[in-house]
Parts: structure tokens; sequence; C-alpha cells
């Protein structure tokens, strides 16, 4: 294999892995966005008595699908993670996260632009 072609896979791969980066920051923001508001509603909810959350079953619940997940990663993955185009995606999916969404969560006037005086 030339160099050439290995020039192009990684950096084709690095950039689709920073589009994939970008796309989870965003997509994570608003999920646990939901996710908070939804926690904040059971919460109150069971304040004033309308609903019961039995918390040791939600422990349990959580505690075997961060077991399943953590368990799907083998040979097969390692493989991947390792190769030529695996590296430069991991790394552009690391700088998606990390950079690739600004700062903070888009709002309305992001959309818009500034604000005018009426």
């Amino acid at each position: 294999m030339d160099a050439l072609a290995v020039l192009t896979a990684a950096g084709g791969s690095f950039a689709a892995g920073w589009l994939v980066g970008y796309a989870l920051r965003r997509a994570m923001s608003i999920v646990l966005t939901a996710a908070g508001l939804f926690i904040a509603a059971l919460l109150g909810l069971q304040a004033v008595g309308i609903v019961v959350i039995n918390w040791g079953a939600l422990a349990g619940a959580v505690s075997r699908l961060v077991e399943y997940v953590g368990g799907e990663v083998g040979p097969a993955a390692l493989a991947v993670a390792t190769s030529s185009v695996g590296l430069p995606f991991a790394a552009g999916v690391l700088l998606g996260l990390w950079r690739g969404g600004g700062q903070g969560p888009m709002m309305i006037s992001d959309l818009y632009g500034e604000e005018d005086e009426l």
C-alpha cells in the first residue's frame, strides 16, 4: 500500500470522525437536556405524591445496562480501532466532541442573529 493511499484514507476517516463527533455532541446536548427535564418532572411528581419511584430497581436496571454495554467491546472492535482508518476516525470523533460544538447549547437567537431594537 503506498503512502498516498494511507494518507488519503487517514484524512478522510479523520474528517468523517470529526463530523460524527460534532453530531454526537449536538445530539447529546439535546438528549441530556430532555433527560434532565424528565427526571426533574419525576422528582416533582414524587414530591407531590403522584408517583412512587422504586430507586433500587432503577439503580439495578442502570447497572445491568452499563455491564451489558461494557461487555460488547471485543477483539473485532480493537482491530478496527488500531487500523489506519480507525485511529484517525477515533481522533476525529474526539476532536468533534471536544471542540466541535462551540460554546454551550444552540439558542434560537443563533438562528436569526442579534435581536434588533424596535
